[in-house]
């Protein structure tokens, strides 16, 4: 017989706490302290603090956070007005609010709400942008493909026929 899973477990890094080192989990996790190091779990990251390096795990959500690395999403980003992320971001969904210098690649939706600041390029199945949001950079929609986009312009425009 198969042991049942326990309750599910988070790794939590609190508030006083400073790691100097790479980190690996199977577990979710909740980073309010400091980390210089990559992070990398198959579960969640729920993030109000610091890390200088790399992160990669399912979703993640930032609110009073400053992360200087790429952080590489199965799921979806949730960015709050008081996060910063100098790096690239790439998830399936993303719901940004914060200040990103770096690009992002989403593969679904991505949302930009009003205190938006992005410095760098944008590749997205769609794009939500709201009033007051900033970009500086481009902006590719993946939404059509080859193919489809073909159909939509002739090869020439014809006069008089």
């Amino acid at each position: 017989p198969e042991i049942p899973e326990g309750p599910s477990e988070t790794t939590v890094i609190s508030k006083n706490t400073t790691i100097d080192g790479n980190i690996r989990s199977f577990a979710d996790m909740k980073i309010d302290g400091s980390i210089k190091g990559n992070v990398e779990t198959t579960k969640n990251i729920v993030i109000n603090g610091k890390v200088v390096g790399d992160l990669a795990c399912d979703n993640i959500s930032m609110k009073s956070s400053a992360i200087q690395g790429n952080i590489r999403l199965k799921g979806q980003a949730v960015m709050a007005n008081d996060s910063m992320l100098i790096g690239d971001l790439s998830s399936q969904v993303a719901h940004l609010n914060g200040k990103i210098k770096g690009n992002i690649n989403a593969s679904g939706k991505l949302m930009l709400d009003k205190d938006s600041v992005i410095i760098g390029d944008i590749k997205a199945g769609s794009v939500a942008i709201s009033d007051g949001a900033v970009i500086n950079g481009y902006i590719t929609t993946t939404y059509l493909s080859k193919d489809e986009s073909a159909n939509i312009f002739p090869e020439n425009i014809a006069l008089g026929e």
